[in-house]
């Protein structure tokens, strides 16, 4: 089974404020969807 979560690790700036991302947010946030992940397990993730 695979998740798209490396997408959210994806080096974009944000076209709402002209700024990229440092290592450390997209890091943060690919674990914080990965436990929410983890969380709500992959049965309810396919439901969305």
């Amino acid at each position: 089974m695979q998740f798209g979560i490396f997408s959210v690790g994806d080096v974009t700036t944000d076209p709402a404020n002209d700024r990229t991302p440092s290592e450390h947010e997209r890091i943060k946030a690919m674990v914080a969807i990965a436990l929410k992940a983890e969380e709500v397990g992959p049965g309810r993730l396919r439901d969305r």
